[in-house]
């Protein structure tokens, strides 16, 4: 044992002494394991712990004869000795520190080797006499001043020094090392920025910048720890970007300016820079404000128009700066979509501050359509595209579509010999709004064709002219919709009483039903008629008609569904002209159900208008529990879902499927895992995004 011992000794001495070589060392690998299940391994380590002490103690001496001018170069080579040989040591006792040193606790032997080292290099009476450490970490400084000021280092002995510092104790070299070093970057980046910002417009500015950034990320990569890197980059935004912020936003160079002239060169180098630094933000905000400040002034000078041309300018002006925005975004900001998404959302703040914006845009392209002999086709295109493009951001679109088919009319009865581009602008409307808006436009000038056509057609064949084959409109009564005016008779006193009502189509035929019975007279007109000799029925004293609901049905011939909800409203305490005589449910309305005329009944006011049942039915068909499969209820989820986050574009995850949850209820009530198989298919198709915990659609 004690001769295995020794030549264990002998080998650890000459890994040290860095006179080993790969064939010696797996030579004695064999001696090497054979000792370590041989002898104790207390006895192993702790004689191996003592020879690693003695060689760190010898390593260490150098300190007492180096040369400052070379520090860098002696300590590289001494303590990459040193490193390597507890490397290899730690390496050939692999097996001690699995099966003992990890056990009991103890500290490896290449940690033990680091920690002497540390201490007898750095924080012994010797080397605090002398300053050692202090002097290493002034040493190291001056190489990366060197290496900024583009003299030649040699990287691999800082880098190796660095992370020496770093694996010795993390503490001491942010105290020694890393506190110095961003001091130093800051006074010196400090006094560049503020001679370029001296002397240089913004955009050349940011151009020195994103240099000076990138060779400090080079360098970075090269030597300098990565526990550095973040505290590194966020001292540049700070010197370089944060302690100038005024003067790079306001100045007359700056980015308001550059945004303002649309300088998408230079934005782009900016975009970049900041996107890299992590400053997105920042720009957004400041596209944000420049947005909001067009917006505002637009406001002011809506306020101040005073003619038709002030108009045409003002609208002219929104247009053309949201296209030149959106150049902006796709040229100067590599068509980043968020900021497409604040641009957005900007603009639709900014149209709809008032109702002007909606009134004005139809008188704009009605100046633009009366004035086309001078333009090319591609320019009036582009025009109404940018038009339409505000459109989409309009919330009054019923006050643009009523002054737009204003002027459209306006525009064919003066000149028809636009009428190509009319159909090329509404198309441009319609493709960027619903369609509903163009649909009633859409008529208007299909009705001028077919008119010109038929009139063609009659001219062409005046007397062969058959009409049947033009017979395709057809005329749909909509009778749940119409209302029309009513006197209905009521007796009080033995005195016949006129009550005017207004009344939806189906209650009116249900009155007049009691009237003709009341009265006896089957010629009642719907119209009222002030004129009408109230006297001669005075003396009627005919009893009030009882009809069942049955009866009213099959007599009016409408489905009883329907008069059950129109005897429902008119026997309700806001209209009771009827009353039931006779019901089998008090809360229900049978077909049995007898109704008579309300005598008690009497207009309070001139006229009083019958509830409508439309939205009676619209109801009682949102309760009906439809039967559907599977499929189509995925395909309503879907629906549903596409509906919401359209409408939202960023939505947390458990908002949207409560929100699904109860938009369908009427229909069914999904499970949560339904929902969520159903936005997982749509995020496979890329109609939706997920981000962290919320959900976001993709336009």
């Amino acid at each position: 044992m004690k001769s295995n011992l020794k030549q264990i000794q002998k080998f650890v001495t000459s890994v040290f002494e860095d006179q080993t070589n790969k064939l010696s060392f797996y030579q004695e690998y064999n001696l090497i394991y054979k000792c370590i299940i041989s002898c104790k391994k207390d006895t192993l380590y702790q004689y191996l712990r003592s020879i690693i002490i003695k060689q760190t103690i010898k390593g260490s001496l150098f300190i007492e004869e180096y040369s400052e001018n070379k520090m860098i170069d002696t300590f590289y080579d001494h303590c990459q000795k040193q490193f390597n040989s507890l490397e290899i040591i730690n390496q050939m006792f692999t097996l001690l520190n699995v099966s003992f040193i990890e056990i009991q606790k103890l500290p490896p032997l290449e940690l033990v080797g680091k920690q002497l080292w540390k201490t007898y290099l750095f924080q012994n009476e010797k080397s605090k006499s002398l300053n050692i450490l202090a002097k290493l970490c002034s040493k190291l400084l001056e190489a990366i001043q060197k290496d900024r000021n583009d003299q030649k280092i040699e990287y691999k002995k800082v880098s190796f020094l660095l992370r020496m510092l770093v694996s010795l104790s993390k503490e001491m070299y942010e105290k020694s090392f890393e506190l110095p070093f961003l001091k130093v970057t800051e006074e010196y980046y400090d006094v560049i920025c503020f001679e370029l910002i001296q002397k240089s417009t913004v955009g050349e500015y940011f151009k020195k910048i994103q240099e000076i950034y990138q060779k400090e990320k080079k360098r970075l990569r090269r030597y300098i720890p990565n526990t550095t890197r973040k505290k590194l980059l966020d001292l540049l935004i700070n010197v370089c970007i944060t302690k100038h912020i005024h003067i790079l936003k306001n100045s007359p160079t700056g980015l308001v300016t550059l945004f303002k002239r649309f300088q998408n060169d230079e934005l782009q180098i900016i975009y970049k820079l900041l996107v890299s630094m992590g400053q997105k933000a920042w720009l957004l905000g400041i596209f944000r404000q420049i947005l909001l400040e067009y917006g505002e002034s637009l406001n002011l000078s809506l306020r101040k128009i005073k003619d038709i041309f002030q108009i045409y300018q003002l609208i002219r002006n929104c247009i053309n700066i949201r296209f030149a925005f959106n150049g902006i975004i796709v040229f100067g900001l590599e068509n980043d979509h968020e900021f497409h998404i604040v641009c957005d959302q900007c603009f639709h703040k900014i149209l709809n501050q008032t109702q002007k914006v909606a009134r004005y845009l139809p008188l704009f392209i009605d100046f633009q359509i009366q004035n086309m002999e001078n333009k090319d086709a591609e320019d009036i295109q582009s025009i109404f595209m940018r038009f339409s493009d505000i459109l989409k951001f309009i919330n009054d679109k019923d006050i643009f579509k009523k002054n737009y088919e204003f002027y459209l009319i306006r525009r064919i009865i003066r000149n028809r010999q636009n009428l190509k581009w009319e159909y090329k602008c509404i198309k441009s409307i319609k493709s960027k709004s619903w369609p509903a808006l163009t649909l009633k436009m859409e008529n208007i000038l299909n009705n001028l064709d077919v008119s010109e056509y038929e009139k063609e057609l009659y001219n062409k064949y005046q007397n062969e002219f058959k009409y049947d084959q033009h017979s395709s409109r057809k005329l749909t009564f909509q009778f749940d919709s119409g209302f029309a005016k009513i006197n209905f008779y009521t007796k009080q006193n033995n005195k016949c009483i006129k009550n005017k009502l207004i009344a939806p189509t189906f209650q009116m035929l249900i009155l007049l039903l009691f009237n003709q019975k009341f009265n006896g007279n089957s010629d009642i007109n719907i119209n009222d008629n002030d004129n009408d000799n109230d006297n001669d029925k005075n003396n009627d004293n005919s009893l009030p008609p009882v009809f069942t609901i049955k009866e009213i049905s099959d007599k009016i011939n409408i489905p009883f569904e329907i008069v059950k909800l129109c005897i429902s409203v008119l026997i309700s305490k806001e209209s009771p002209v009827l009353i039931r005589k006779s019901y089998v449910k008090e809360n229900e309305i049978n077909s049995e159900d007898e109704v008579t005329v309300n005598l008690n009944f009497n207009s309070n006011s001139n006229v009083t208008k019958i509830q409508e049942i439309y939205h009676q039915l619209i109801q009682k068909e949102l309760k009906v529990k439809n039967k559907i499969d599977p499929h189509s209820r995925e395909l309503l989820i879907q629906v549903t879902l596409m509906r919401i986050i359209k409408s939202q574009i960023l939505m947390p995850e458990e908002e949207l499927i409560t929100e699904v949850k109860k938009k369908i209820s009427y229909k069914f009530v999904p499970s949560v895992s339904k929902v969520e198989k159903n936005i997982r298919l749509l995020i496979k198709r890329e109609y939706l995004k997920r981000e962290d915990k919320s959900i976001r659609y993709l336009p």
